[in-house]
């Protein structure tokens, strides 16, 4: 009971002595994936989210039922339906860690993917939001400056009339000043919060965002064209 049989995105402790990894339950009823830490050794394995008192989604997520069609509490529904994943420890001596998390339940315009966002989880069990993007903050990466590298999903469907004097959702054969934006970029944060830019910013998505030397910055990307299938490539940007 208790025990994660299906995990992801797992990173190592600073002090190299655990791993902290995302996971959910097996068998007919997976659940949502939670936190989790293991010595590396394979003992001490330990829940660090969704415990009795971990408050769970910020508001209530969309309606959802069980899979005999009845209605899932409001409350019981703001505790479970949220997923945490991505964690890494953050350089503190009191071992703070972020990860992403839908635990802010927004769904963005023109999809119905569930945003993501950067937390931070307090040795004392807190979570408090770190970023606040309406589609989806992933893959954080501590940076030896102490800021965190991520992917971020900047998409608005919103553009700037073309004669400039109202802000208006995209439509197909009508003419604006701007154009919809819909790419991945490499971001970072100060944590906690305070300064954010921009990592990287190339023509093709970035995920995974990972630090090399000399500045330059390698990320997972495709150079196809969505439904093409294109392959997964490893690449870096000066």
């Amino acid at each position: 009971p208790g025990r994660a049989n299906s995990t992801v995105t797992g990173a190592w402790s600073l002090d190299g002595k655990r791993i902290l990894f995302a996971g959910r339950k097996g068998g007919d009823d997976p659940g949502r994936f939670r936190l989790y830490e293991v010595g590396v050794d394979g003992r001490g394995l330990r829940a660090l989210t969704g415990g009795p008192g971990d408050p769970g989604c910020t508001a209530v997520p969309p309606m959802r039922w069980r899979a005999d069609g009845s209605l899932i509490p409001d409350a019981e529904r703001r505790a479970v339906d949220y997923d945490d994943v991505d964690p890494v420890e953050l350089n503190f001596t009191d071992r703070r860690v972020a990860f992403a998390s839908s635990r802010t339940p927004v769904v963005g315009r023109d999809h119905a993917r569930r945003s993501t966002t950067l937390w931070v989880l307090h040795p004392d069990g807190r979570t408090e939001p770190a970023s606040a993007n309406r589609n989806n903050d992933r893959w954080p990466f501590l940076l030896t400056s102490g800021y965190l590298a991520f992917s971020l999903w900047s998409r608005n469907r919103e553009v700037v009339t073309a004669d400039r004097t109202d802000l208006r959702p995209a439509e197909p054969g009508v003419d604006g000043a701007t154009r919809p934006t819909d790419a991945w970029l490499g971001a970072f944060t100060q944590m906690p919060g305070g300064h954010f830019g921009m990592l990287v910013k190339p023509p093709v998505p970035v995920w995974r965002p990972r630090p090399l030397f000399a500045n330059r910055v390698t990320f997972m990307t495709t150079f196809g064209q969505p439904g093409d299938n294109p392959p997964l490539t490893v690449v870096q940007a000066p």
